[in-house]
């Protein structure tokens, strides 16, 4: 019961993670300031400056490692299993599956 608790919140976690760079992405590109860093242009969005990109970037690299890291304590727990199991119950192909 307490490790579903625990699951939970971590999934609750990343949802709010994925919920902030959404709403940052969203800010970024109506947000209007300062001038483009190639043409200087003035008046443009925010997510035309390079260090916004950069910080978006990180923020969704962050975000996507986070959700993969359930399934990789899934596929690592998976695979320790397998690595207990004696070599004549160990096949590969479909019959190893069923």
């Amino acid at each position: 019961m307490m490790n579903e608790a625990r699951f939970g919140v971590g999934l609750q976690g990343i949802a709010v993670g994925e919920v902030a760079y959404q709403k940052s992405l969203a800010f970024a590109r109506e947000r209007v300031q300062g001038r483009d860093a190639v043409t200087g242009r003035s008046g443009v969005t925010i997510i035309n400056h390079p260090d916004v990109r950069r910080m978006l970037a990180t923020m969704r690299a962050k975000v996507m490692a986070r959700a993969c890291w359930p399934m990789l304590r899934r596929a690592g727990s998976i695979a320790r299993a397998i690595t207990r199991m004696p070599p004549s119950r160990i096949s590969i192909g479909a019959s190893s599956i069923c």
